[in-house]
């Protein structure tokens, strides 16, 4: 299988939070951050429709640990797929 990505990813399995542009400012959501490289990330969590995540506008925060800094990432789903274990695992740029 040919790797198509510009930049390795290193794993992570971090635990995070994401919101979908367009949702309420409460509407964050658990999510699993599973690899990160400069140009983007994957993450993983649950969605009744992954047919209408392409293409998005998301934003996922990593929290910090206490007084440890949070970080703030923002991108667009290019892909969303369905796994083994019924996540949703979403590719962000």
């Amino acid at each position: 299988m040919e790797n198509r990505r510009r930049l390795h990813r290193q794993p992570a399995g971090w635990a995070a939070s994401y919101q979908l542009a367009g949702e309420p400012a409460s509407g964050w959501r658990d999510c699993r951050v599973v690899d990160i490289s400069m140009l983007g990330l994957g993450i993983m969590f649950d969605h009744p429709d992954p047919a209408e995540l392409s293409g998005r506008l998301i934003s996922v925060n990593l929290p910090g640990d206490g007084s440890c800094v949070n970080v703030h990432l923002e991108g667009e789903i290019k892909n969303a797929s369905v796994t083994m274990n019924r996540d949703i695992r979403v590719g962000i740029e």
